[in-house]
């Protein structure tokens, strides 16, 4: 189920790139990774198609056709989903490297400049989109949206700074971001020039032989300063939830913001959509999703394994 050539303006894009011998990401088990993100992915894509039906909305992988199994692709196909199909030959990294398979969303990038949407978004596979993406395609008609993790109001981390001073030999990181990897959007033009940045930052990592531990987002912090004046946070379209019982970070910014970013919902909420809804053709309400991915609350089990931890850390 390859894509044809552009057919809409703009492009939503979830890459997934996979190799039982790379490192994939956190907050999930490896040894059930892969049906896990596929179940997100499709959790994914099938929500930002409902909420923005004008858009062509695409999973990008190094998949072939076959290695992903019936089921999903049925499902994506019941959304109105199409699949493209990029080998990971660009920005590509070791094997035992932290993060290996995350680089494949800027390699993902790389392909899909080179097609004739105006505008292009790519988001991680753990989130829900509730809402239109209208005014952000508005935005990065200008602008280059990230999602600056500090809310422009911290100065880079400590452990992140000190790999940007080594990696660049400066003194310090005044007027860097710390940019998650989570979205990207821009204008066909301003994506360019930032992959043209991004690969400069990629060939001097692999001719030093330098090693990050941040994964995409350092080769999108450095490449985004480069950009700074054209760079708008992306803040008012999506936010990052954490919604363990360990760790918990949340407002009210989610009952109103269009992409929900939820780390934490790789094995717990985002299966559940998947499993309920998604598969069937069906879209769940904005309520059931913020119930059954823990942003109304900690359920029972969680307060239970809480009160155990803590319990724990008093002997």
């Amino acid at each position: 189920m390859n894509t044809s050539e552009a057919t809409s303006r703009n492009i939503i894009a979830v890459p997934f790139a996979f190799d039982e011998k790379m490192n994939t990401g956190a907050n999930i088990q490896k040894e059930t990774a892969f049906k896990a993100y596929l179940q997100g992915i499709c959790v994914a894509a099938a929500s930002a198609k409902a909420h923005n039906p004008q858009c062509t909305v695409a999973v990008i992988t190094n998949l072939s056709e076959d290695m992903i199994p019936k089921e999903y692709r049925e499902a994506l196909r019941l959304h109105r989903v199409e699949i493209i199909i990029k080998p990971y030959d660009r920005f590509r990294f070791p094997a035992d490297y932290k993060w290996s398979l995350a680089f494949y969303k800027i390699c993902a990038l790389s392909y899909l400049i080179e097609t004739n949407y105006d505008n292009i978004c790519y988001f991680d596979a753990d989130v829900f989109v509730q809402g239109s993406l209208d005014n952000a395609w508005k935005d990065s008609s200008n602008n280059l949206l990230l999602f600056d993790t500090k809310h422009g109001k911290k100065p880079v981390e400590d452990p992140f700074a000190k790999e940007i001073k080594d990696f660049l030999k400066v003194d310090n990181t005044d007027g860097f971001k710390h940019y998650g990897g989570e979205f990207f959007m821009a204008n066909n033009a301003d994506a360019k020039q930032f992959v043209a940045y991004a690969q400069d930052v990629y060939k001097r990592m692999i001719d030093s032989g330098f090693r990050t531990v941040r994964g995409d987002e350092f080769i999108l912090c450095l490449a985004g300063k480069q950009m700074e004046e054209r760079i708008q946070y992306a803040g008012d379209y999506i936010r990052r939830y954490w919604t363990s019982y360990n760790y918990r970070m949340i407002n009210d910014t989610y009952k109103t913001v269009a992409i929900l970013h939820l780390p934490d919902e790789k094995m717990f909420g985002l299966p559940y959509l998947y499993e309920k809804y998604i598969k069937s053709g069906q879209m769940p309400e904005a309520s059931v999703v913020w119930k059954k991915c823990r942003l109304t609350g900690m359920p029972f089990g969680d307060k239970l394994r809480k009160l155990r931890t803590d319990l724990m850390k008093r002997k």
